[in-house]
């Protein structure tokens, strides 16, 4: 069997076994099995379980002997737990979002969202919403501009 620093990794991420392994889809016994070294993971397992604590497969197997380097703030590493917990629907809800704001800050560096004076987080998530609508509808209007020209 390998020595694996499943437990290392998982602690240096902040999950506890029960949230990591309803993260990567399993129990949390085989989880608690995978860190004590009685069973072996496969390897999607060993993937899933570094992507989730942001080191490489290579830390997990003993491969790197530094600490992995996590970059992310506390504010980044938080975002990242809550995004791991949603469901497929809320996943993709975030990925559009993040893509349109993306995409907005990469053409208009210094423009934002236009929002009211102090905005609470439902106002301003309703507000991305629409602003993320918008963009889509204008996206939309001129891609059947550009067929309409072509046809």
């Amino acid at each position: 069997m390998v020595n694996f620093r499943i437990k290392e990794a998982r602690e240096l991420a902040g999950y506890s076994q029960k949230e990591i392994a309803q993260i990567i889809g399993v129990a949390q016994n085989t989880f608690h099995g995978y860190e004590s070294g009685k069973h072996d993971p496969k390897s999607d397992i060993l993937v899933k379980i570094a992507n989730v604590c942001n080191v490489t497969v290579d830390f997990l197997l003993g491969r790197e002997d530094s600490n992995p380097t996590n970059s992310y703030s506390q504010s980044e590493s938080e975002h990242i737990k809550k995004y791991h917990t949603l469901d497929e629907y809320g996943k993709q809800a975030v990925d559009g979002i993040l893509e349109t704001e993306y995409q907005r800050c990469k053409k208009q560096k210094n423009e934002t969202i236009p929002l009211s004076e102090d905005v609470e987080a439902d106002e301003f998530a309703e507000q991305a919403k629409k602003y993320f609508l918008k963009e889509k509808r204008q996206e939309s209007l001129t891609s059947s501009v550009k067929k309409s020209d072509v046809g």
